[in-house]
């Protein structure tokens, strides 16, 4: 065990890596709890070393319903399942399938339809939606809000419990419920869709249009940043398109990018490229 600590340069203290002892959380399977948890913290304590800040069991993974096993020729190879799904999207469903340090099943059709109900159908969808309706009716150009209506309050207000919903959950490592929060904020935002129908207001040439289409991108925004952690590939593609511009997801911050109304009028948007396009 004492490789946990000599992989940094322990003994010596000075070493630039033993910056980052003690961990911040000691990720180990459920059937080595008892080394990790009583004879390596006993260990280090005779040392009069640091204990890790958290320890945290994961649990394990079934196909199709049955336990993996060389003899039954059903466990998954990851460099097979990245040439049918990208990294992104495989860890977006390991993560959100089941709680975190719970057992859970993977299968080729769960993983399906996680994407298509969720990342295409919902988060996928309200991007493109959002900056074709912006391409269409303000050649790609951010207008200026007019006066807010209750809906818009709301759904500013979706946004920001969505930001402490997040926030609480990945305190907990409760990745699930974050991203089931996201997935919640996105449909929201369809639903908004839906309710102000842009293209009727187009149509008739309401002023409320503008309103509506600025509280679309930039809700867009929330949701790609939020993603990050999760989809940093998928996020960094989102936020390309909404800001026209590369963007550094590991530069991003709650406390810099999470406030509301980032985005100033006059901002130019891409054109809207599928983010996540139908499976084969």
């Amino acid at each position: 065990r004492v490789n946990y600590l000599s992989a940094l340069g322990w003994p010596n203290e000075d070493a630039p890596r033993m910056r980052s002892w003690p961990a911040d959380v000691h990720l180990i399977g459920k059937d080595i709890l008892r080394f990790h948890a009583v004879y390596w913290p006993a260990l280090l304590m005779a040392a009069g070393l640091p204990l890790p800040k958290r320890i945290f069991a994961h649990g394990w993974w079934t196909v199709e319903g049955e336990k993996m096993s060389k003899s039954k020729g059903n466990a998954l190879k990851p460099e097979e399942l990245l040439r049918e799904y990208e990294a992104d999207v495989l860890r977006y469903f390991l993560l959100r399938e089941a709680a975190f340090g719970d057992d859970a099943d993977f299968s080729a059709r769960a993983i399906r339809a996680r994407y298509e109900t969720e990342l295409a159908n919902d988060i996928g969808n309200l991007l493109q939606r959002t900056l074709a309706m912006l391409a269409r009716y303000r050649n790609r150009t951010l207008p200026a809000p007019g006066s807010e209506e209750d809906q818009d309050r709301a759904l500013i207000a979706e946004v920001e419990h969505t930001w402490e919903r997040v926030d609480r959950a990945m305190d907990r490592l409760q990745f699930h419920l974050a991203l089931e929060a996201i997935h919640a904020l996105a449909r929201a935002g369809n639903r908004y869709v839906e309710r102000n129908a842009p293209w009727e207001l187009a149509k008739a040439q309401s002023p409320r249009l503008d309103t509506v289409l600025f509280h679309l991108v930039e809700l867009c925004r929330h949701v790609a940043v939020l993603l990050s952690p999760f989809m940093p590939v998928k996020a960094g593609m989102m936020l390309a398109q909404i800001m026209d511009a590369p963007v550094d997801v590991n530069a991003l911050s709650a406390a810099h990018d999470g406030g509301w109304g980032k985005l100033a009028p006059g901002h130019r948007c891409a054109k809207p490229q599928p983010v996540f396009p139908k499976l084969g």
